[in-house]
Formats: structure tokens, sequence, C-alpha cells
């Protein structure tokens, strides 16, 4: 996050991200609460609700280019959208060992996801 940070300050029900929309960027949480929500066929179910520190996005930093959940504004957020460009260059010079780790978490989440 070398560039300068952009706030921004997102109401009630806004949606940050649909599922199945074009990942850019990820989202840091600097305030407020954002739900994460799957789409079932039926309905947009909650999975988490995710809170000041958290990232939001990030299971598209390893191998996929579309969100795999809809984020949606639970309470007043302020959000730090980051390209995931950006991440993804520093994630490649990291070590091997400590970027297999992240991509296993990733991978192992985004399988959790596709089971729900």
């Amino acid at each position: 996050m070398s560039k300068a940070v952009e706030k921004t300050l997102l109401t009630d029900g806004h949606v940050v991200f649909r599922e199945g929309q074009p990942a850019s960027k990820v989202y840091l949480i600097t305030q407020g609460e954002v739900e994460l929500l799957k789409n079932t066929g039926k309905a947009l179910e909650p999975i988490s609700t995710c809170r000041i520190g958290d990232f939001i996005g990030t299971n598209t930093l390893i191998d996929d280019e579309n969100y795999h959940l809809t984020a949606r504004v639970k309470t007043m957020a302020t959000v730090v959208p980051i390209e995931k460009d950006d991440v993804c260059g520093k994630l490649s010079k990291l070590d091997k060992l400590t970027l297999n780790i992240i991509k296993s978490v990733i991978l192992r989440s985004n399988r959790i996801l596709d089971e729900k």
C-alpha cells in the first residue's frame, strides 16, 4: 500500500462486491461491519461478519478471477480498496514456504465455501 490510502465510507446495505463479479480489489475494513453472503440459488445466505482489521475479497488472490461471495455492509463501514495486482506483487516476493502456506489457507477456504 505504497500509494495514498483511499478510504471509502459505505452505508448499511451497500454491496462492496457481488459473487461472480470480476475481482480486481481486496478491501481492508477500518470501521463498521461487512457481512459475507453466499448465493444458494434461493437466497443470499450469511456466511460470516467481518469487522475492523479484516480483509475481504482475499479468496481471489491465488487462482480465481471472480469473487466467491457477496460482501454487503451490515453497519456503516469504512473500507480501504487495495488493487489485487499490488497484493499479488507483494506475495510474489515472499519466500516459497510462506507463500505456500498462504496459498494453502486460501485454497482450503475456497473449498469450504464451495461446500456450503
